[in-house]
C-alpha cells in the first residue's frame, strides 16, 4: 500500500511520541476497505464509510487539488467546505491493534 503525500491534501508532523499523518486513509479499492489514522507512530482504526461519504470525500480532495493549483497560478483561494469529521473506531479490537502496533516499535 502506497499512500501518496502532498501538501494539497495531507499534513505531517512528527513530536517525541512518533508521527501523525492526517488527514486520514481510507483503501476503498482493496478487498479490505481499511480505514484508519496515523497518530504519534500508531494506527487509529475508523469505522467503514457509506458510498456517499466516500464520494463526498473525493469531491473535497478534487476541490482541494483544484484550489491548490488555483492559488500556485496566482488565482485567489475560494473556501471549501470540509465534510463532517469521521468517527474514530474505540472498539475493544481497535484498542488492541493499537496496542500491538505500539509494541512493535
Amino acid at each position: 500500500m502506497i499512500t501518496p503525500i502532498s501538501p494539497v491534501q495531507w499534513r505531517i508532523s512528527r513530536s517525541t511520541r512518533g508521527v501523525s499523518l492526517s488527514p486520514s486513509i481510507g483503501n476503498w479499492n482493496f478487498a479490505c476497505r481499511s480505514h484508519y489514522w496515523i497518530t504519534d507512530g500508531r494506527v487509529e482504526w475508523a469505522m467503514d464509510m457509506t458510498r456517499e461519504e466516500i464520494q463526498a470525500g473525493r469531491e473535497y480532495n478534487a476541490a482541494l487539488r483544484e484550489e491548490y493549483f488555483k492559488a500556485k497560478r496566482g488565482k485567489t483561494k475560494a473556501a471549501i467546505q470540509h465534510p463532517e469529521a469521521l468517527p474514530r473506531s474505540r472498539g475493544l479490537f481497535a484498542r488492541f491493534i493499537n496496542w500491538l502496533t505500539g509494541m512493535r516499535r
